[in-house]
């Protein structure tokens, strides 16, 4: 049998006692590391889902102020309709009937939006029939401007006013409510 091996100088000794120690301390860093890593991954999980969290919120935010614009937008044109109609009658009473026609053509333009975002299609019938009238009513006052036996139409140009400005102040308030 051979004898063992022996090293050959002490350098060789010291170099292989060092690489153990080496050796061990890179083992003992990647025990340490890898749980470390795994956390780095589960935070960078979490930041990165409330990261999204906070897009969809600012989003929303944004849909909700866009909504609230529309809405106050909505309502300014309902103001003023109904004012243009609280007028119609004083209008009427002075014979101005173009000025008359002019303000009930931008009431039937309104009654145009509303039935447009109507869902209830008994409610949309009903106002598209007003609609008809009313253009009825603006294409008379258009062609009887100088029209003495004029008084029989404002009756009913009266009521069709009464009824559009009740449905404008309507949807105003369900406006004003949501």
């Amino acid at each position: 049998m051979l004898p063992p091996a022996t090293p050959i100088d002490s350098l060789t000794t010291t170099a292989t006692s060092q690489l153990s120690t080496i050796s061990t301390a890179a083992d003992w860093v990647t025990i340490i590391a890898f749980p470390l890593t795994l956390i780095g991954l589960w935070v960078t999980y979490r930041q990165s889902r409330k990261t999204k969290s906070a897009a969809d919120a600012a989003k929303d935010s944004a849909k909700a102020t866009s909504d609230k614009i529309e809405s106050f937008q909505y309502m300014a044109t309902l103001s003023r309709n109904i004012e243009l109609l609280k007028g119609c009658p004083r209008l009427l009473l002075e014979s101005q009937w173009l000025e008359t026609a002019r303000h009930l053509t931008e009431a039937r333009d309104q009654l145009l939006v509303i039935i447009s975002n109507e869902k209830r299609q008994d409610e949309i019938n009903r106002l598209k029939t007003i609609k008809d009238k009313l253009n009825i009513d603006i294409r008379n006052l258009y062609s009887h401007v100088n029209d003495e036996s004029y008084d029989l139409l404002i009756d009913k140009i009266f009521d069709r006013i009464s009824e559009i400005h009740e449905i404008f102040v309507t949807k105003q308030e369900a406006v004003r409510k949501s």
